[in-house]
């Protein structure tokens, strides 16, 4: 194995390879933000009750969690480029099975297989660049969920583009799979990738039980669900927040959601700089807790503009959360990487699927300003628990 500093023919095409990866992750965080804008459009093109419609999104967040469970009891004992390169292959084809669909049920199995094959090669692919090269694990696992967070920014605008050039919603289904196959077909090329399917990992015996028995890995599970329970309802319900509760015009509202994930994307770029100089508990703390903070300063004011500067401001104080709660875990958990990273995204798929339905429950039976006081509080409770992690 080579360190982090030596510059071989080996480390080069391990780059190159991890570039491919980034460009796949870009890829597939299209998938998650596109699907809202194109809901409409779906709806209208099989004439779909909303409750039938939202089970489209039921299906794909089904087919992630068995996928998520799968690598955690599998990956460790298989070639993960492998995984990686299959998983996204299956990705472009249920893309282009979706965009091709002539009924609901076909439909409705490729949005179960997006989902599958999408957080397969998610769960994968972190654990197989925080492995990569463990010296600089930090910097690369950033960039990886850097990557995510600009293609779920472009997502809505890829979207927009096709819609106004005259295009069907089909056509950013086909658009998006032939991008997908040509991504993987550059990752399965490059000789890092050959070379790293030619030998196999081993498990140790037992590994997977110890990374389910202990404690810290669950106090990361609990940071995880609590920051992708606030990322999500957040995201979900700000722009409504703004227009019926503060009386923000629409633009605001979309604009506040962009700029929240602007300042997730440099969040995640300043966690990358930061990773050798200030330690990943204490970014997780004090991110969780100033962002935390910064929100309910600015929701406090009722005050559309301030609470829009707020969101772009937690973005950036949080935006490290996810890729260092991946890079601590597989350090902790090396001969594991895939259960441990398996373990945080199968949290953040309960969280995801819990918090907006959660937030419009108490909004329902109180009101939205109650309501909307559940994502600020689940970003400080990041802070909190984020106390009780070990060091290191």
């Amino acid at each position: 194995m080579h360190s982090g500093s030596e510059h071989t023919p080996d480390t080069s095409s391990g780059q190159r390879a991890q570039l491919s990866v980034f460009a796949m992750t870009f890829l597939y965080a299209l998938s998650v933000t596109m699907i809202g804008p194109l809901m409409p459009l779906i709806i209208e093109s099989f004439e779909l009750r909303l409750s039938v419609a939202g089970l489209l999104v039921s299906f794909q967040q089904l087919g992630g969690i068995m996928a998520i469970v799968a690598s955690a009891l599998f990956a460790d004992r298989t070639r993960k480029p492998l995984l990686i390169a299959g998983g996204f292959l299956v990705y472009s084809v249920s893309l282009f099975s979706a965009g091709a669909a002539l009924n609901y049920i076909i439909l409705a199995a490729s949005f179960f297989a997006i989902g599958a094959s999408s957080r397969l090669f998610d769960a994968v692919a972190n654990a197989d660049t925080a492995q990569w090269n463990p010296h600089r694990s930090a910097l690369h696992v950033s960039l990886l969920h850097t990557s995510f967070a600009v293609g779920a920014l472009v997502g809505p605008l890829y979207v927009s583009t096709l819609v106004e050039a005259g295009l069907q919603w089909r056509g950013a289904f086909f658009g998006l799979a032939a991008a997908a196959a040509l991504a993987v077909a550059v990752y399965v090329t490059r000789s890092h990738f050959r070379r790293k399917i030619s030998a196999t990992a081993v498990v140790k015996a037992g590994s997977v039980a110890a990374v389910l028995r202990a404690p810290r890995m669950w106090i990361a599970c609990a940071v995880m669900l609590f920051y992708v329970g606030h990322q999500a309802g957040f995201s979900v319900w700000l722009p409504m927040y703004l227009q019926t509760s503060l009386g923000a015009p629409a633009r605001m509202g979309a604009a506040a959601v962009s700029l929240y994930w602007f300042g997730i994307i440099v969040g995640r770029l300043l966690a990358a700089r930061l990773a050798a100089r200030v330690s990943i508990k204490r970014q997780l703390w004090a991110g969780g807790l100033a962002g935390g903070l910064v929100l309910l300063l600015t929701f406090a004011t009722r005050n559309p503009q301030f609470l829009t500067a707020g969101a772009l401001l937690a973005g950036v104080a949080s935006g490290g959360v996810i890729p260092n709660l991946v890079t601590l875990c597989c350090g902790w958990f090396a001969d594991n990487t895939a259960t441990a990273s398996s373990m945080l995204f199968l949290m953040a798929s309960v969280g995801h699927m819990v918090s907006p339905w959660l937030i419009a429950v108490i909004t329902e039976v109180s009101s939205f300003d109650i309501g909307f006081t559940l994502p600020i509080a689940a970003l400080g409770l990041v802070g909190a628990v984020a106390l009780a992690l070990p060091r290191r």
